[in-house]
């Protein structure tokens, strides 16, 4: 055949055959092209040759046939495409449910709704379909990462030395113990993990200087309640009452005992204590006899 190509056309029209040949086995090879000679991102293998997908914003109503390209159609309105898809429809944006999540930034064709879980809350898993609430670190443990709303707990850690917390808080870590010296006082009571320090004034003292703190503390008030009496009119009638009641005359109850403790003391006469009289005296006692002597207390 070669032969009667060179007979007919001559040497130059035996090279042309040649190209059209080698022309028509590349087309040939372009159809049978292998699924790994697809663009995966952008192209998809079907009927050994690559055809387009569907690009964002849209979705593919029919596969492609005889040429390269698929039938696409856009997203409806609540709905979104954000790559290139072989998928027959599109997906439904996110609802945002109130009092686990807000909505941060509305949707298009082109991107869902995106939703964040509310303050003190975070995602249980990286697609967020729910929100719990945080960890909250207890008295003597501080948060060292906060947690963000998203997929990240809150992460606690026991408080150092020289720290203390004393709330239990999800987003609160260890404080410093106050530094006593740095603010020219004296170290009271020291910290703890649960409680900060307590300082005072070098110039007061310990418990003496609480005791006598405690004594002021009584004699004024004491005075206040004083003055308030005296403003009142209560303290002047009360010193009446008292010196009125130590001015007091005794009663007649009083006078017959101090009247039978007089005659007590009064001398007696007993005819008895002079055998010996004289006659033509008379036997009772001289008024001399009834004067009494010095007067000494008589048990009753």
């Amino acid at each position: 055949m070669r032969k009667e190509l060179v007979a007919l056309y001559g040497p130059a029209g035996t090279m042309v055959w040649v190209w059209i040949v080698h022309i028509l086995c590349l087309i040939r090879l372009y159809h049978c092209v292998s699924s790994s000679d697809c663009n995966n991102e952008t192209e998809y293998y079907s009927n050994g040759k690559c055809c387009f997908k569907c690009g964002p914003g849209s979705y593919m109503a029919a596969d492609c046939k005889e040429a390269k390209y698929s039938s696409c159609h856009p997203c409806l309105h609540g709905f979104y495409q954000d790559a290139w898809t072989r998928e027959g429809h599109c997906r439904a944006h996110s609802s945002c449910p109130e009092g686990d999540f807000e909505r941060i930034e509305d949707g298009n064709l082109f991107q869902n709704v995106k939703c964040l879980c509310v303050k003190g809350k975070h995602c249980a898993n990286k697609d967020c379909e729910i929100c719990i609430t945080d960890t909250s670190c207890l008295p003597g443990s501080g948060v060292t990462t906060l947690a963000d709303r998203r997929n990240l707990d809150s992460v606690c850690e026991k408080c150092p030395a020289g720290h203390y917390s004393n709330v239990t808080s999800s987003t609160e870590p260890c404080k410093q113990w106050l530094n006593c010296s740095a603010m020219g006082l004296v170290e009271n009571i020291p910290g703890s993990s649960v409680a900060d320090a307590k300082c005072r004034d070098p110039s007061q003292g310990g418990a003496e200087y609480r005791a006598a703190v405690g004594v002021l503390a009584v004699v004024a008030v004491s005075l206040l309640v004083l003055l308030i009496l005296s403003q009142l009119g209560y303290l002047g009638k009360g010193v009446q009452a008292i010196w009125s009641q130590c001015l007091t005359k005794p009663q007649p109850e009083d006078r017959e005992q101090e009247n039978g403790v007089q005659e007590s003391c009064l001398i007696t006469c007993d005819e008895s204590t002079d055998p010996v009289q004289e006659v033509g005296k008379d036997s009772h006692c001289s008024e001399e006899e009834h004067l009494p002597t010095t007067c000494y207390p008589v048990e009753r």
